[in-house]
């Protein structure tokens, strides 16, 4: 929505968006009402009852029950009113759909977003996505606290250092659509954005198989023998044998990486030391999709 050249409301491109403006305006319609019958309450007094005007100054009486109990109950009924529509909304934005065609993983760093695709292709500042299709992001920052939003679709979630944070979203309408860093980060913070481009699922499918990968599993094994991982987990002596990952939390794979002691597994030492720090967020998400590969 624009007046002349300036937009005043975003787009609605995403399926939960009409949702969110619903909910926007429930709250604002009721909150301007409010604020102009107060308004309109002070004008009226402040002309009924200035000096000079025949009106009557007795005092009004001082118990009044029907007025005391409507505005204790009204209140309250538009407050959970509200509440509920707002609650039902935050609930379908940020509870994970149990299906998703695309999951793409995003790391935030001062200051840029980084894009990792399934098949190993990787974008900076740009993420691609097929129309019609709902796309769960995997989140994590290097650094600081970031905030990944895209006003167009309505949705805005906080990126944390340590921590996966999920955002999800089916794109309703083609076209870029701009992306911000929506938590100061630092010097460069308003320079931390980028696109996202919503194409058809046939332009999608042509466009990644065209872009250079290569494989996180390939670029995880070979971290795994860099750091001899494999002295350790291959004997099942000193540490336990990585079997059957792929049923594995990546959150609880994470944690074993950068907190070894965190989770022990029963019958053996802790020695494994921490590689937090020494292994970036995009090398550890490498390594996870190499365990996960593992029978």
């Amino acid at each position: 929505m624009k007046l002349g050249p300036f937009p005043i409301w975003p787009d609605v491109a995403a399926s939960e968006a009409g949702g969110v403006d619903f909910v926007t305006l429930v709250v604002l319609a009721i909150c301007s009402f409010f604020a102009l019958g107060v308004l309109f309450c002070m004008l009226f007094f402040l002309f009924a009852y200035r000096e000079g005007r025949p009106a009557d100054r007795t005092a009004p009486p001082l118990i009044h029950h029907k007025l005391e109990i409507g505005w204790i109950v009204l209140p309250t009924l538009l407050s959970l009113g509200m509440f509920w529509v707002g609650a039902r909304q935050y609930y379908r934005l940020y509870q994970l759909p149990e299906s998703t065609d695309v999951t793409v993983d995003v790391v935030g760093k001062q200051w840029m977003w980084i894009m990792h695709y399934p098949n190993g292709a990787k974008e900076i500042n740009r993420l691609h996505v097929p129309l019609g299709k709902r796309v769960t992001l995997r989140m994590i920052s290097q650094d600081v606290i970031h905030s990944f939003s895209v006003p167009d679709f309505r949705v805005k979630h906080d990126v944390l250092p340590g921590r996966y944070t999920y955002l999800w979203f089916e794109p309703t309408k083609a076209g870029p659509f701009h992306l911000f860093c929506a938590e100061f980060c630092g010097t460069s913070h308003a320079a931390m954005g980028g696109w996202i481009e919503v194409m058809s699922p046939e332009d999608y499918q042509r466009w990644l198989d065209g872009q250079q990968t290569e494989d996180p599993v390939q670029r995880g094994k070979l971290l795994f023998q860099q750091h001899g991982c494999q002295g350790c987990h291959e004997g099942s002596v000193a540490a336990p044998r990585l079997q059957r990952m792929k049923v594995a939390d990546e959150e609880y794979l994470r944690r074993s990486i950068v907190e070894p002691n965190a989770d022990i597994v029963p019958g053996f030492q802790s020695i494994m030391p921490s590689y937090a720090g020494r292994l970036s967020e995009e090398q550890i998400l490498d390594l996870i999709a190499y365990l996960r590969s593992r029978p």
